[in-house]
């Protein structure tokens, strides 16, 4: 009978005699389904010997004889790919010590013997892509402490035990298309904490595409720090935490993982990463967002391209990164959705009947939204400062289109926390300062019933300093003057806030273009009033002022106001004496102790007074000492007493008889030098001091009275007297005092 397989071996054993020099050697699709144990195969085996490399690839094999390639130890490739193998005899590879590449790739293998690579150490590639392996035990391949390439691929993988990869030196280790998810081991460990990768610090790439993972490795980015390409897309990992992911790579690495169940990725508020020198692609498409306020640092970080993405050399692609809820934001790229959008919901015990409540983490808001709900009142809020871990230190409150009547903020817990409000198309009729929180940002009381604002309200509101928008408008304004006063206010404090052209009459003109003459007619009436009130005071301020100025004057002076009266006449600042003093002899007494102490002795006040008698020298003449005092004097002070007026008498009596003498003569040229003097210079020069009981002016002669009725005029002991003498010896042009002559006139 024809025996098919004996010929095909005879064939080979022939053609390998011939070629015994060739390293290499294939024979695919031979149809060799099977290799015999005959001794002729054993003899075409043997001579197998001479080559380097052998392949048997799509041969159809389905099992394999557990002595073959016992002579072939210089053997280093291997190939058995594309059979039907089912299984693989313990000591088949027992003497292939120098094999350092075997593919064993699409076949049927459901398993492996834990020691059927045990004297394989030289390998470095291993294919057992395409297979049905459903575990990768302890020691299958711990002790290929050479291995590199590892292809487990397209298998039925649910578990590597932890340690089985430990002895490798992996750099490229496929496992995609299987069931792995590394939680199931028949032990207890922490899959963040540990994995079958722990120990490959110098892997560079790991594919774990299409498998069942729902976490990403703690070991993947604190133990594999080498790789440089990482894919672990199409599993169902459900939560990035880049909080908790150290970027400590050596090497520039692009990580995949697109095509999961990633609803969640977290970051830091400002994206504090670990500073790494490599850069770092992450590839987010095709991920199910959860597009909530939880996202919102994340997508912070993208739309600003943040500087510390940009410091920690971190790139991702997102540009088929979509969100799936909520439903409003389905099928949404990420890219397209405001900031401001980014909410939570707060729990129903948060929030008021009819109203909705969430929380937006872009301004660290919580937002109760009452619009539309019928309400007569503003509802009770409890406020909340923490919600997910978010800090929530601001209000903002909606209640438009309600029929509130009133902006009562007391069923607000911590009111001033309240910053935006919006009250449009209310019936609210007046804002109170009261009830305004301190630290508004928007106020909208457009479409109420508003008549007036009060100053009050204006003026919390102008020391408001985050305050940004303010919108009254649609409301009934009464524009009357105290509106263009309001209005007045407004242009000076709000001008930047505020639409000044918001406020329309009821006339349906708008208040800033009023004249303020057609809001604020003058009242004439008042000024009337005030301009007769001001005429009165004048008058009575002029009348006592005149009839008071001597008293005010002397008054004035004895403060030392010299400001008041000025500098002295030119004509006295070179007088020797301020003043010189004429008495009759028999006042000489009263002249020396009660007149100049009060006139020399008074420190910063004292006068330098001229008197006849300290003047007088052995061989003077008096008259002409007379006139020499008078002349260095600015004043002559007469005494006018009894005594004198005793004297004047006499001097009558002898003009009655004819009779003249010296006396004569120096009593009168006292008068008569200081009143030429004073009608030369136009100004007072004589002060009279009447002393006692002086009688009558008329009975004095002529020349006597002209001098008292033209000169200043004291009476000693009256209130103020030194006083007054000291400022008509300084300022004669304010005394002017016609009292004394009168009562001269009636004494």
């Amino acid at each position: 009978m024809f025996d098919l397989y004996r010929w095909k071996a005879f064939l080979l054993y022939l053609i390998m005699v011939f070629c015994f020099s060739v390293k290499c050697i294939e024979l695919n699709c031979n149809y060799l389904n099977e290799l015999h144990t005959s001794s002729r195969t054993h003899l075409l085996l043997d001579q197998l010997q001479h080559f380097d490399a052998i392949q048997f690839d799509n041969c159809d094999l389905r099992a394999l004889p557990s002595g073959s390639f016992l002579k072939t130890s210089n053997l280093k490739k291997l190939s058995l790919e594309h059979n039907r193998l089912t299984k693989i005899p313990l000591t088949f590879f027992k003497h292939q010590v120098n094999l350092i590449e075997l593919n064993l790739a699409h076949n049927e293998l459901q398993t492996l013997h834990n020691d059927i690579f045990n004297e394989n150490k030289r390998l470095v590639v291993l294919h057992l892509s395409y297979n049905r392996l459903s575990n990768i035990s302890r020691s299958l391949i711990s002790e290929l402490e050479h291995l590199q390439f590892l292809y487990l691929d397209n298998n039925n993988l649910h578990t590597i035990h932890m340690t089985a990869l430990d002895g490798t030196d992996l750099r490229l280790l496929h496992l995609q298309n299987n069931m792995l998810n590394f939680k199931n081991f028949g032990e207890t460990w922490d899959v963040e904490r540990a994995s079958p990768f722990q120990t490959l610090d110098q892997l560079e790439e790991l594919n774990m595409r299409n498998n069942s993972m729902t976490t990403f490795l703690h070991d993947w980015h604190t133990s594999n720090l080498a790789l440089s390409k990482l894919d672990v897309s199409n599993n169902k990992i459900e939560l990035l935490d880049f909080r908790f992911i150290f970027n400590n790579w050596t090497n520039p690495i692009r990580i995949n993982v697109s095509r999961n169940n990633i609803k969640a990725l977290n970051v830091h508020h400002d994206f504090t990463l670990i500073e790494n020198e490599s850069q770092v692609e992450w590839i987010l498409n095709n991920n199910p967002l959860q597009c909530d306020c939880l996202l919102i640092h994340f997508a912070t970080a993208l739309r600003n391209q943040s500087l510390s993405l940009q410091k920690n050399r971190i790139k991702f692609i997102t540009n088929h990164l979509k969100c799936s809820t909520p439903q409003q934001f389905a099928e949404k790229p990420l890219e397209n959705i405001q900031l401001t959008e980014f909410t939570c919901s707060l729990p129903y015990t948060n929030c008021p009947n009819r109203c909705s409540c969430y929380v937006r983490p872009v301004n660290t808001a919580a937002v109760y939204n009452c619009s539309n709900a019928n309400l007569t009142k503003i509802p009770d809020i409890q406020s909340v400062r923490h919600y997910l871990g978010l800090k929530l230190p601001l209000i903002e409150l909606y209640i438009e289109n309600n029929n509130i009547t009133l902006l009562e903020m007391g069923n607000v817990t911590d009111k001033n926390y309240v910053n935006h409000i919006y009250a449009k198309n209310n019936f609210m009729e007046n804002v109170n300062a009261e009830n305004l929180p301190n630290n508004l940002m928007v106020l909208d009381l457009s479409g109420n019933k508003l008549k007036r604002i009060s100053l009050e309200a204006l003026d919390k509101l102008s020391h408001m300093n985050n305050l940004q928008n303010i919108s009254f408008g649609e409301n009934p304004w009464i524009c009357d003057c105290i509106a263009y006063k309001t209005m007045k206010s407004i242009k000076n404090q709000f001008a930047k806030i505020m639409n000044v052209n918001d406020f329309i009459c009821e006339n349906d003109k708008e208040l800033n273009m009023i004249d303020a003459k057609q809001l604020c007619p003058i009242d004439k009436t008042p000024i009337l009033i005030i301009l007769i009130i001001l005429v009165a005071l004048t008058s009575l301020c002029t009348t006592f002022f005149y009839m008071k100025q001597q008293e005010m004057m002397v008054w004035l002076f004895s403060k030392n106001a010299t400001w008041f009266f000025g500098k002295q006449s030119n004509v006295d600042c070179n007088k020797e004496y301020d003043a010189f003093i004429w008495y009759a002899t028999l006042d000489e007494k009263f002249v020396a102790n009660d007149v100049m102490p009060q006139l020399e002795n008074i420190g910063p006040k004292s006068l330098k007074i001229c008197l006849l008698v300290r003047e007088m020298q052995g061989g003077d003449i008096v008259p002409d000492q007379i006139a020499k005092c008078v002349e260095k004097s600015r004043q002559t002070i007469v005494i006018l007493s009894p005594n004198s007026i005793e004297y004047f008498d006499k001097l009558k009596q002898r003009e009655t008889k004819g009779q003249h003498s010296d006396i004569d003569v120096w009593g009168l040229m006292g008068f008569r030098v200081a009143h030429q003097n004073a009608l030369n210079e136009k100004r007072s020069r004589v002060v009279i001091i009447t002393k006692g009981d002086i009688g009558r002016i008329k009975h004095f002669q002529s020349e006597i009275r002209a001098y008292l009725t033209a000169n200043i005029n004291l009476h000693w002991g009256e209130e103020r007297f030194f006083d007054k003498l000291r400022l008509a010896i300084a300022h004669p042009k304010y005394f002017k005092d016609k009292r004394h002559t009168n009562t001269i006139e009636t004494i």
